[in-house]
């Protein structure tokens, strides 16, 4: 691989190596590969010619290369948190993939390089496609477009050069709204049986199961159903979005029997139709599921005849292994979609 990395030099190619290798990770030829090795790296690191103590972004915009995506507005396209992107190309169209590492919803205006086509956005949850609207066209070519993502969300923005344009302007990642409905009062939250937690309690709180004294709470993993009776003070003349806020890890949600989908990721929420909604009480249902991991630690505490679980994992849970946050967190609002 060395000796191509030189043959690559050789013709002028740009190469950015922040570490010099120093031997083989193999054993053939050993170990004369090992001085080999050694000796191209001094060759090709010691003079300067691969660039180290920088990045590829940085590399390329000492080259002159203009970002095939920027984020002129909104988040940082560094540290763990950054908005980050794919870009292919296919015979039709140019296609990016935007997605937040943060764990909060970002407003970003972004500039894509190769824009040549009508913009489209994807949602990455749902599969829906609407157009989008072109906040500025530069002179190059590139395209400004604003976008909304919402905590850990992601998105296709498609340049289309072929094919119907969708209809509509897309605002499923629109997740921020003025007006909101808070669904509060007592929760009736009943447990999957079978699992060491209780029948079923009452909580005027949404709360992460962890934190319960009841280690058949704390402990809990499976299936909980979250029930609640909500008013309506008018009937609804558009549809609304039901938010559960956060849910660890999936919901499935339904009013008054109907079912309304499965919310497994930031913005946890689904689309309730507007004739739903009458004016008057209304049964909310919140199927939770979570992970495995609590059982899994709690039964550490318990005689193996009394276990939950059963798993060849041996030694990788302990009494002292961190719980993972489960249940509806919430808030759980109700809000109109814009």
């Amino acid at each position: 691989m060395l000796k191509k990395f030189r043959a690559l030099v050789d013709q002028v190619a740009t190469i950015v190596g922040p570490v010099r290798p120093v031997r083989t990770n193999s054993l053939t030829d050993y170990p004369e590969a090992d001085g080999e090795v050694a000796a191209i790296g001094a060759e090709l690191w010691g003079d300067g010619r691969i660039l180290t103590d920088i990045t590829s972004r940085a590399a390329l915009e000492r080259l002159g290369v203009e970002p095939d995506f920027e984020v002129l507005r909104g988040g940082s396209q560094e540290g763990p948190d950054r908005i980050d992107y794919i870009h292919r190309r296919t015979d039709n169209a140019d296609v990016y993939f935007v997605c937040n590492g943060a764990d909060e919803g970002r407003s970003l205006l972004c500039r894509f390089r190769d824009a040549a086509g009508r913009p489209e956005i994807w949602c990455a949850v749902t599969g829906e496609i609407r157009a989008l609207k072109v906040a500025n066209r530069t002179d190059d070519g590139s395209c400004d477009i604003e976008l909304e993502l919402p905590a850990i969300g992601s998105a296709f923005v498609v340049f289309r050069r072929d094919g119907e344009p969708p209809g509509g302007n897309l605002d499923l990642l629109q997740y921020e709204s003025t007006a909101r409905i808070p669904i509060e009062g007592t929760w009736t939250v009943a447990f999957q049986p079978g699992r060491l937690a209780p029948e079923s309690v009452e909580w005027d709180q949404l709360i992460d199961w962890t934190t319960s004294e009841d280690p058949g709470v704390k402990y809990f993993s499976g299936t909980a159903t979250y029930s609640i009776s909500f008013d309506m003070s008018e009937a609804a003349d558009r549809d609304f979005w039901l938010d559960l806020g956060k849910a660890c890890e999936v919901g499935e949600v339904s009013i008054d029997g109907q079912d309304l989908g499965t919310a497994s990721t930031f913005p946890f929420r689904v689309r309730v139709p507007a004739g739903l909604l009458s004016k008057g009480p209304h049964q909310l249902e919140v199927k939770v599921t979570n992970v495995w991991n609590n059982r899994i630690v709690g039964d550490q505490f318990l005689p193996e005849d009394e276990r939950i679980t059963r798993t060849n994992m041996q030694g990788r849970h302990r009494k002292d292994s961190p719980l993972v946050p489960s249940g509806l967190l919430g808030p759980v609002t109700l809000q109109p979609v814009r």
